[in-house]
C-alpha cells in the first residue's frame, strides 16, 4: 500500500487503489448493468417511474395490477406513462428471447420483459 504524508497536517495516510467496479461493490453500490435492446432514454424513464410511484411494487406486482385493471394502484396517469415508456413490440419481442439471462439485464429490461 501507498503512502502519502499530508505536510500541512503531518497525517499520514495508507490508501489502497481500487478499481471502479471493486469500488462501487464495496460501497454497497448497485453495479450498473449496460442495455441490450431498450434504448437509454426509455430506460432511463422507466427508472425514474419504477423508482417513483411503482418503487413499493415488484415487477409481477405490477403485472398483476396491470392485469387485473387495478385503478386503486394503477392511476390513469401512470398507465398513460406506462404505456409511453415501454419499449416498442419489436424490441419486447428481443428482449423475450433474452428471458434466459434474465439477471443479466438492466433493471428497466428486466421490468419490460416482466410485464411483456
Amino acid at each position: 500500500m501507498p503512502l502519502i504524508r499530508d505536510c500541512k497536517y503531518n497525517i499520514l495516510f495508507l490508501f489502497e487503489i481500487v478499481d471502479d467496479d471493486e469500488r462501487s461493490d464495496s460501497l454497497g453500490h448497485k453495479k450498473i448493468k449496460e442495455l441490450r435492446i431498450v434504448d437509454p432514454k426509455s430506460a432511463q424513464n422507466l427508472s425514474i417511474l419504477l423508482g417513483g410511484p411503482l418503487k413499493h411494487m415488484t415487477f409481477e406486482g405490477v403485472k398483476k395490477d396491470i392485469l387485473r385493471c387495478n385503478d386503486e394502484v394503477l392511476t390513469g396517469a401512470l398507465l398513460e406513462q406506462l404505456i409511453n415508456y415501454l419499449p416498442p413490440p419489436d424490441q419486447l419481442k428481443r428482449l423475450e428471447e433474452l428471458n434466459s439471462c434474465y439477471d443479466d439485464l438492466n433493471e428497466a429490461e428486466q421490468f419490460a420483459v416482466t410485464v411483456s
